[in-house]
């Protein structure tokens, strides 16, 4: 996160306020809170398998905006790799997700 915070700040140091805030509003990456304390162990590892899978395609479409706004190559290549580690990851915590729930059919 801290490479995306400095690369944010290199894009919009220059810009007027108003602009840069409009930019940053775009890439708005929050997250609700979860109370995981009613749910059993089994449950619990899903959710945060599936809370894991929600990151990796908020970090994506982060990327993307990114991509779409920025054409300094400087920038853009670094984030075309995170891009392609953030749909490796997902397509991993999908498989796992399978694997767990292939277990619990199993128990």
């Amino acid at each position: 996160m801290e490479v995306i915070s400095a690369i944010l700040y290199q894009l919009t140091r220059g810009l007027p306020a108003e602009e840069s805030s409009n930019i940053l509003s775009k890439i708005d990456c929050c997250t609700p809170e979860f109370e995981f304390s009613s749910y059993n162990m089994k449950e619990k590892v899903l959710m945060f398998l599936h809370e894991n899978m929600v990151a990796e395609q908020k970090a994506k479409l982060l990327y993307d905006t990114i991509l779409t706004n920025v054409h300094d190559t400087a920038v853009s290549d670094p984030i075309r790799f995170l891009r392609a580690r953030e749909i490796v990851h997902y397509q991993r915590f999908g498989e796992a997700i399978q694997l767990v729930q292939e277990k619990i059919e199993k128990e």
